[in-house]
């Protein structure tokens, strides 16, 4: 059962951090072109980039506090 919960936490903190990678250092311009980004042209881009901050902290939350012990 740990095992699971370990593959299921890092598969949902792969996704977090891999959207809040492109979210927080892609260009927004970039992320407008791409499908299903459309909606990063009607909103400021420092939302966009606060968003991908809290995605990277969503991965981060779901991997340190097991990881460490807490």
């Amino acid at each position: 059962m740990n095992l699971a919960l370990w593959i299921a936490a890092g598969l949902l903190a792969f996704v977090a951090l891999g959207g809040g990678v492109g979210k927080t250092f892609f260009p927004v311009e970039k992320l407008a072109a791409a499908p299903g980004g459309g909606w990063t042209t009607a909103v400021r881009p420092g939302f966009v980039r606060t968003l991908g901050g809290v995605e990277l902290l969503a991965a981060a939350g779901l991997i340190l506090p097991p990881l460490l012990g807490i």
